[in-house]
């Protein structure tokens, strides 16, 4: 039997039906446009979530790829095909691709996202400000049948993927970063997930899973039962973070403050330098690729212990910022 990581909060799958939003009368409706990238699409989910709990009829307007967060969202939200939406069937409509990166007390892509719907983030709850989404029963049991067929299901298991959407960003970085992570825990399966295939340490213990990517869903799935998540800045690291999985974030041109600092159960390793963000335009500094592999190995024993906060580090070790928050 496989140990159980300590410490983990994941979410109440008992809740799921009971806020139901999309059948209760609403006084107006309102339309989310966001058309772009996975992670901003899940970075969305608490403004979709805090116009529900004003009693509006919520919808966002996306990619149909991206259909599956909305209807695994807690609670879940309509989907409408960004191609076909129109805007005067709504009461309010709030083009969120058309971002304004200032503003009093824009502090995260969240905050942003809050005021582009004409939400002022200092009045909303911290808390209200971590995306949730929660896997569906039947994907959750499609995962753990996959993962027997694979004879994996008794064994600590991590998801990891090194690449963002574009393998030449500067926020990817290289297995070789990994290797002593994967050679001193011989009893973990690390899963490495992406979309484009990649070469991978020829170990037991490494299950190259690139190349083929599965649906949204079973993707979900996957992670959800997986006992923690290696990332770099992408949109599993906010699949992961939504779902409450224990994360090991590592960060190199991007600020995690912006994009990771409402979520919990995560420890990032940042390269902290003063030229960032950069995002995709990158420079001669590569910076996630310098992580120093000790650093991640000794990271991810913290988060496997059962790490329940916020923290960051730089390439150093040394603290950059902790949370301590009350999480009863």
């Amino acid at each position: 039997m496989r140990t159980r990581i300590v410490g983990s909060n994941p979410i109440d799958k008992s809740i799921i039906d009971k806020q139901d939003f999309n059948k209760s009368p609403s006084d107006s409706s309102v339309l989310l446009i966001r058309r772009w990238r996975l992670g901003d699409l899940i970075m969305l989910l608490p403004v979709a979530h805090y116009l529900q709990n004003q009693r509006k009829y919520v919808v966002v307007a996306t990619k149909e790829e991206y259909k599956t967060i909305l209807d695994f969202a807690l609670p879940a939200v309509p989907f409408c095909n960004y191609s076909n939406y129109v805007e005067t069937n709504y009461d309010e409509f709030f083009n969120i691709d058309k971002l304004v990166l200032d503003g009093v007390g824009v502090k995260t892509k969240v905050d942003i996202f809050f005021r582009q719907a004409n939400i002022d983030p200092t009045t909303v709850n911290e808390k209200d400000k971590r995306p949730r989404i929660i896997c569906k029963p039947n994907e959750i049991e499609n995962a753990k049948r996959f993962f027997t067929s694979k004879k994996i299901d008794d064994r600590i298991n991590i998801a990891v993927t090194v690449e963002s959407f574009n393998p030449k960003s500067p926020r990817s970085m290289g297995l070789d970063r990994l290797t002593d992570t994967f050679c001193e825990n011989p009893h973990y399966n690390f899963l490495i997930l992406g979309r484009n295939p990649m070469k991978c340490p020829n170990m037991t213990n490494v299950l190259n899973w690139t190349g083929n990517t599965p649906t949204l869903e079973r993707l979900i799935g996957i992670i959800d039962i997986c006992d923690a998540v290696i990332t770099v800045d992408t949109g599993l690291m906010h699949l992961a973070g939504a779902l409450g999985k224990q994360i090991l974030a590592i960060f190199g041109p991007t600020r995690p403050q912006f994009l990771a600092s409402f979520y919990k159960n995560i420890i990032i390793l940042d390269a902290n330098r003063e030229c960032s963000p950069c995002w995709e335009r990158g420079c001669e500094n590569i910076c996630t690729p310098q992580v120093p592999p000790s650093l991640i190995k000794n990271a991810l024993q913290e988060v496997l212990a059962g790490y329940d906060q916020y923290k960051i580090l730089d390439y150093k070790g040394e603290i950059i910022e902790e949370s301590h928050e009350n999480k009863n």
